[in-house]
């Protein structure tokens, strides 16, 4: 393992730096893509879902610090250059590494021949825990999360329709709707991404919506599937000001839908 030379608040900072730079938003909608999206031909094989393991992919943990730590500043969705692009992503990357390094070099805190021959226990500390649980797997898969929240909230109906204006039902359809508007677009961006000039590619179209086009998949009004997107809506005037450290809640968390300027 290498052993951590700065501290965590130290490459903490120079990350928020970096995540409010002009065009970020872009570089983190690439890692969404390159680490989240699955290619296969025909039947889909174990090789076809190996890069999901790598250690190399940013997990989700990651790439809502990301997020938390961009939305910390007004957004600049203008579109930097390739070159850009690729450094913000390179710079990103050595970053995250750097982070990961600090907070597993915690477990070797005040380890020595001494302590070991008196039954040293790292986890007698619970900062040597942070990091397994910031790295740890996720404990569901996402549709399993979504059939959970069904079952759980039914009892709620009344009074999520008489206080938020739809049901869990109603959250459920738009929440599947909104998977399946991402995935029949992929082709016809792909294809548009075929006649741009390289300067002009981004992938942050691909995880775009509107709320017409999901009022249409989930057979929803439109209010309603306003009213559903909008409790999961960022607001505007927030910074994420709580956000400072690495254990801090995080807003992105619970208020992951960024509404873009058109």
């Amino acid at each position: 393992m290498k052993p951590p030379t700065r501290s965590e608040q130290e490459v903490f900072a120079d990350l928020a730096a970096l995540c409010c730079r002009p065009g970020y938003i872009h570089a983190v909608a690439h890692f969404c893509f390159r680490d989240n999206v699955i290619f296969y031909a025909g039947d889909i094989k174990e090789a076809d879902i190996r890069k999901m393991f790598s250690p190399s992919r940013l997990i989700r943990t990651e790439i809502n610090t990301l997020l938390g730590l961009m939305i910390k500043a007004e957004i600049d969705w203008s579109l930097p250059a390739p070159k850009i692009v690729q450094e913000y992503m390179d710079v990103t990357e050595k970053l995250l590494e750097e982070l990961h390094h600090c907070l597993s070099g915690e477990f070797w805190t005040g380890l020595t021949k001494e302590a070991v021959e008196n039954g040293f226990n790292p986890f007698e500390r619970g900062v040597v825990l942070r990091e397994p649980i910031f790295y740890g797997g996720e404990a569901a898969y996402n549709f399993q999360y979504l059939d959970l929240a069904v079952s759980k909230y039914a009892a709620d109906a009344p009074w999520l329709e008489a206080n938020l204006g739809f049901t869990i039902d109603q959250a459920s359809r738009v929440a599947k709707a909104l998977e399946e508007v991402h995935a029949d677009r992929f082709d016809a961006i792909r294809e548009r991404m075929r006649k741009q000039h390289p300067d002009e590619w981004t992938m942050l179209p691909l995880f775009a919506f509107t709320a017409d086009e999901i009022a249409v998949k989930a057979n929803l009004a439109n209010d309603v599937v306003e009213r559903v997107l909008g409790v999961f809506e960022f607001p505007s005037t927030e910074r994420n000001e709580g956000f400072n450290e690495l254990h801090d809640f995080n807003v992105i968390t619970a208020a992951p839908l960024l509404r873009m300027p058109s």
